[in-house]
């Protein structure tokens, strides 16, 4: 069961990291641009739509891992393993 944990945390981790990685450079990307220039309001709003869609996956990701976590390993939600019967 601790291996479910570790190799959950890892993955979760590895995720995040990259996650995170490709939002910091969407918003420098986002924050160069000005409608007008090169780009139009289309393709301003897709890239903050993209924006938006990577950080609703950031925040439900470790939520998730956890939860299957918990669930392969028969644990109720605070870790706790249910009594026996």
């Amino acid at each position: 069961p601790e291996i479910l944990r570790i190799l959950a945390r890892s993955l979760t981790r590895v995720v995040r990291e990259t996650l995170e990685g490709t939002l910091s450079t969407l918003d420098s990307a986002l924050e160069c641009l000005e409608v007008g220039d090169t780009v139009d309001e289309e393709l301003l709003g897709s890239l903050g739509e993209v924006r938006t869609a990577l950080e609703d996956v950031l925040e439900r990701t470790e939520g998730a891992v956890e939860e299957a976590t918990q669930t392969a390993l028969g644990e109720g939600p605070a870790g706790e393993v249910p009594a026996a019967p």
